[in-house]
Order: structure tokens, then sequence, then C-alpha cells
């Protein structure tokens, strides 16, 4: 379940569909690359550990090498190109959070002190489940059938104008309605 909630991370699932919509059907040879890049590892990585009975590329890299500085070059390199990564991936649902800050505020406040009080495992455990059902839910959900009026024939501008926001604006019309089919 954890390789799986970290597999799908914000950006998959709030960019991946905006990428499609904007760049065409392309994205899909990314998703095929995936696999192809599953089944290689699979299939040549996997076996030279197994045979090496190795758990990892550090200790390869030490067994190879047989000189550890290699292997913490190994491992700074990973963290530095992981760094900006996780950085982007934190950013979207930092977004989603504050767009609803009593969303926020609800979910530090009740599951903050639980996992604390519970501690670092419980915490993991919580949040690769709550990460799950909100990737699985967001893909699974059904969208509401809703069609709002997008124009702003009846919006006063003359109150953003009393209170010195911005100048008279004009009355921009928008397309006439939104469905999201």
């Amino acid at each position: 379940m954890s390789l799986a909630a970290s597999f799908m991370s914000s950006n998959t699932l709030l960019g991946a569909p905006a990428e499609v919509y904007l760049l065409g059907t392309q994205f899909g040879v990314n998703m095929l690359m995936v696999v192809i890049a599953a089944f290689v590892g699979a299939n040549l990585f996997m076996p030279l550990y197994y045979d090496l009975e190795l758990t990892s590329v550090n200790k390869y890299l030490l067994r190879r090498f047989n000189t550890n500085t290699l292997r913490v070059l190994g491992s700074l390199t990973f963290i530095i190109s992981t760094l900006p990564y996780m950085a982007a991936v934190l950013y979207g649902p930092a977004i989603a959070l504050s767009s609803g800050p009593l969303l926020g505020i609800f979910c530090l406040g009740i599951f903050g002190p639980c996992i604390n009080a519970k501690g670092a495992i419980a915490g993991l455990l919580t949040a690769s489940a709550m990460t799950m059902t909100i990737a699985i839910g967001s893909v699974v959900n059904k969208k509401p059938q809703i069609s709002l009026d997008l124009k702003t024939d009846r919006c006063d501008f003359d109150i953003i104008g009393k209170y010195g926001f911005i100048e008279k604006s004009k009355n921009y019309t928008l397309p006439g309605a939104y469905s999201p089919q």
C-alpha cells in the first residue's frame, strides 16, 4: 500500500489530466515507458541482486568497487536528485489544502495529535492509508452533473470600484455555461 501511495503523487493526480488535455495523448508514451522500466528492472536487476544476496544498490556498490566513498557518493546523488522532486510533490497538496483553510485545519487538528501520540510507524501507516484512500477516491469518484453559469451580466462592479480595489471594469463575457463532461 505504501509503495502504491508513494508512486501516485499529487503531481500525477493533478497534473496528468491537465497535460493530456493541453498536449494530447503523448503522455501515454510516458506510461508505456514506466511499464517497460518496471519490466526491465524486474528481469535484469532483481536476478542480479538475488544471486549476490543483496538488498540494495548501496550494498552492490560497496561489494563491486570495495570502497565506501562511492557508496556515500551514490547516496548523496540520490538525495540531491530526490529533494527537488519531494518539494514539488508536497507543493501540490499544500496548494489544495490552502484553498480550503478549514479542511487543512481540520486535518491537522484531528490527525496530528493522533499520529504524534501513536508514534512514527502508526503515523506512516495512517498517512499511507489516507493517501491511498484519497488517491483511489479521486480517480473512482463520479463527477457531479452540474452546469455553472459563467456570465458576469448581473455583477455589480461599482461596489468593487467604491472600495478602491479596481477601477470600473468592463463587463467581460465568458462562455455561456460550464459542464464538467
